[in-house]
């Protein structure tokens, strides 16, 4: 009989140990997942709040651009985007100020050179 005492006692050490290790591991596991389901409720949150604004505008623009203030919107588009005009218009265009290179800076100053060069000596 003491044998078989000394025998479930070992027997429920080894059964214990395998419990808390498992205990363990289902712990550590569920903590990754729960970490990771905080970080998705985040993000969830953060594109509702995302969503919500962009219902909100999505309503502005839409009263902007009812009706008459669509015709004047798709008008601005086509005269700025496309370059087109109104039969009988006339378009005016400026020309962009580029930056010349640098060799063509420095050819620009030679050439000043030598027209200083040529007012001071007539040559």
């Amino acid at each position: 009989m003491d044998k078989l005492n000394k025998r479930f006692k070992t027997i429920s050490v080894i059964i214990f140990i395998i419990v808390a290790l498992l205990l363990g591991l289902l712990i550590y596991l569920n903590w990754g997942i729960f970490k990771r389901r905080m970080g998705l409720e985040r993000e969830l949150n953060s594109l509702k709040k995302e969503v919500g604004v962009l219902r909100e505008r999505s309503k502005i623009l839409g009263a902007q651009f009812s009706g008459d203030g669509l015709s004047s919107y798709l008008e601005r588009l086509a005269r700025e985007d496309l370059n087109l005009q109104k039969q009988g218009e006339q378009v005016i265009i400026f020309p962009l100020f580029v930056d010349a290179t640098s060799s063509e800076k420095k050819e620009n100053q030679d050439l000043n050179k030598k027209n200083l060069w040529q007012l001071i000596f007539g040559n």
